[in-house]
C-alpha cells in the first residue's frame, strides 16, 4: 500500500508516530504547562475585572490610589532600566536584567494590590 492510496490512514500513522516521539518531550511538557498557566491567569483576571469599575467617590479614590502606587513603581522600573542600559552589559545579560526588572516590578505591583492604570 502506498501513501497515495489512502492519505487519511497515512496522516493517522504520521500523527501516531509524532505523538509517541513527543510523549516524553520536555519542550512539549513546558509548552503545554505554560499554555495552561496562561489560560488560568486569563480566566482569573477575567473574574476579577469588576474591581476596575468605580461607582462611588470612595471607590474612585481607592482606585486612584492603586493607580498612583502602580505608576510610582512603573516609574522606578523605568529608571532602573535606564541605569541598566548605561551598564552596557552583553545583550543576553542586558535582556535578562530588563526582563527581571519588569517581572519583579509587576510582582511588587500585584503584591501591594496596586493597579496598572491601563487596566482602568
Amino acid at each position: 500500500m502506498t501513501a497515495g492510496s489512502n492519505p487519511a490512514l497515512y496522516r493517522l500513522l504520521v500523527q501516531c508516530v509524532r505523538a509517541e516521539n513527543r510523549k516524553y518531550s520536555v519542550r512539549d511538557l513546558f509548552k503545554s504547562n505554560t499554555e495552561l498557566l496562561a489560560l488560568q491567569v486569563t480566566e482569573h483576571a477575567g473574574r476579577r475585572g469588576e474591581h476596575y469599575i468605580a461607582e462611588t467617590r470612595q471607590e474612585w479614590n481607592a482606585m486612584a490610589k492603586a493607580a498612583m502606587g502602580a505608576g510610582l513603581i512603573v516609574g522606578i522600573m523605568a529608571l532602573i532600566k535606564l541605569l541598566l542600559a548605561r551598564g552596557h552589559l552583553p545583550l543576553l545579560w542586558e535582556g535578562l536584567a530588563f526582563g527581571l526588572n519588569y517581572a519583579i516590578g509587576f510582582i511588587i505591583v500585584q503584591l501591594l494590590h496596586f493597579t496598572i492604570a491601563t487596566k482602568q
